[in-house]
Order: C-alpha cells, then structure tokens, then sequence
C-alpha cells in the first residue's frame, strides 16, 4: 500500500513540470508578452487567468474567450501569449498548462498594468507660513503625480539626490534662483518636473518687478511707433511736396519755346478752310469789288448820255463836276 503510494507521487510529479512564478509589467493601452522558453513539440495549450480560460488550442483549432478574444496572440509553437489593448481589469494572475508527449509543463505569470506617469506638480509650503523676505528662512517642497498606482518619487539638487516625496530647502531672499528637480517613476515609465526657490514667494513680492517691466515694456514700444508715424508723416509731406511742383524742374530743362508750351485751347466750332480755297474765295471777293466800281461809272456815263439827249448838259456837267 505504501509503495503503491509514493509510486503515484514520483509518476505524478516527474509529468508535471511548474517553473517559478514571474512578475511583468504593462502599460493601460499598451501590449504585454508572455515568454515561456519551450522548446519541446505541444500537444495542446491552454491559458487561464485568475482561474479562467483565457485562450485554448487543442492541436487543430484556438478558441479565444471573455474580455480576451481578438485582443490575443498564441505561438503554437512555443506558447507564447500576447495580449494588446491592456486595461487594469487584465491584472492578475495568468496560469499556462502546456501537454506534450512526456507530460505537462505548467508556467505562473503575475502581470500588473500600470498608469502612464504623468508630468508631476511641485508646491511650496514656507516654514514659518508667511511670505517673510528675511534670507535664511526654511521651505519644504512637496512633489505629487495623478496615478492610481503608487509611485516612487526622487528629488535631485546640485550635488545631492534624495529619495522621496517630500523635500526641505533653505530658501534665501526672492531672488533666490536655486533649482530643484523632482522625478516620478513607476516600472515602466517617468516624468520629471522643475522648481526655482524663489517661487516660494507670493506672487505679489515680485509685483514691483514685473510692473516695472510692463511700463518699460509698453514705453518702449510707445517710441518705437511714435517714431514710426513720425518717419511716415515725413515721407507723405515730401511726396505731397514733390507732386505739387512737377513742371517747375522739367520745365527749366527744356528750350522755351511758345509753341511747344503753350497751354491747350478750347476747339474751335468754325470750319477750317483749305489754303487753295482761302485764296481763291480772296480773288473773288477781289474782282467783285472792280465789277461794282465799273458798274456804277458805267452808271453814270449812261446818265451822263440821257441827259445830253434830253437837253440838260448844263446841270449834268455841273452834277459830274460836284460829285
């Protein structure tokens, strides 16, 4: 009875063979691997996590199941397992039992998917609660990053870095200008943010400093368009300038001559006449006048004549000789 006892337990533990548990790491959105370092030839495969079937092959076919299917990858060969799109609902535990020929191979994996780090946020808290201007004073620093995980915080200044989140600094005047760094991290990723020691200090302790660059800031820039209107408002004068005596140069270079700058007249509404017939219209007019002077003594010779007939001689040669 004994010897048949611890003969099933050597058959049952030299067919099975467990490798020991390991942790890995992924990112929400992000792919996670399963490597499983078998070399043998696999009958079948099956994945489990947190107890349920995750993805099965039986030599012939894969069946995926639940939150998993299409989101898996599985080697038939090797029975790797790769899952995509992980969201925290993934974490787990993940159980493969893998069968050949001379038994089964069972691997525990443990996966933890993690937040992406975002850009972390550093306040100040003065010691003494005030916003005191005496140098010498204390701060303590306070580094914190939105996660739903827990992070690990390190802050780095010139010459020292130390874990945490919290830091103590001695702050100086607010003018102190000293820089510290502070890094959140998780596995997988990290994100670093800066502090300067001065800005500690309330914001209306500097409210002089930035008024004053305002004003200057705005005066300069009161100069720069004064004299912009300025050197516009001097080119307009001169070109008005120039336009209003256009012809006073170009006249002085020119020969003067009358005709060549005498102003333009209105037309003329009369008819213009060619030389030819100007000349001939004048002989006309000419020879006109010598037909009505022939024509009138022709007149009076014909007068002279009826009154020779008509026996007064006497008062026509007197009427000839008065006219």
């Amino acid at each position: 009875m004994i010897y048949c006892y611890f003969l099933a337990v050597w058959i049952l533990t030299s067919s099975t063979v467990a490798g020991k548990q390991k942790t890995q790491y992924g990112l929400v959105g992000e792919t996670v691997n399963f490597r499983t370092d078998i070399r043998d030839r696999l009958d079948d495969i099956l994945w489990k996590h947190n107890g349920n079937k995750v993805v099965q092959f039986d030599g012939k076919e894969q069946i995926e199941y639940s939150q998993f299917q299409k989101r898996v990858t599985l080697d038939w060969g090797s029975a790797d397992l790769e899952i995509n799109q992980l969201t925290h609902s993934d974490s787990g535990q993940y159980e493969l039992d893998a069968g050949k020929e001379s038994g089964v191979i069972r691997l525990n994996f443990e996966l933890k998917v993690l937040d992406t780090v975002t850009k972390p946020t550093i306040t100040c808290n003065m010691s003494d609660g005030s916003s005191s201007d005496k140098s010498g004073s204390e701060a303590t620093l306070k580094c914190s990053a939105h996660s739903s995980q827990s992070l690990n915080y390190t802050w780095s200044q010139p010459g020292k870095i130390q874990p945490g989140q919290i830091l103590s600094i001695p702050l100086g005047t607010e003018h102190d200008d000293k820089v510290y760094s502070c890094t959140a991290s998780n596995q997988l990723s990290k994100e670093i943010a800066t502090f300067t020691a001065k800005d500690c200090y309330p914001v209306g302790a500097s409210t002089g400093l930035i008024t004053g660059l305002i004003i200057g800031v705005i005066a300069l820039l009161l100069c720069v368009l004064g004299a912009v209107f300025c050197a516009v408002k001097h080119k307009a004068k001169k070109e008005k300038t120039a336009a209003e005596q256009p012809h006073s140069d170009h006249e002085s270079d020119q020969p003067s001559d009358p005709l060549l700058h005498r102003r333009e007249t209105r037309p003329s509404s009369q008819k213009l006449h060619h030389p030819e017939e100007t000349l001939k219209n004048s002989n006309s007019d000419h020879k006109d006048e010598k037909h009505k002077k022939l024509d009138r003594h022709t007149g009076k010779v014909k007068k002279m004549v009826q009154n020779i007939e008509q026996g007064q001689i006497g008062n026509c040669c007197f009427s000839t000789h008065a006219n």
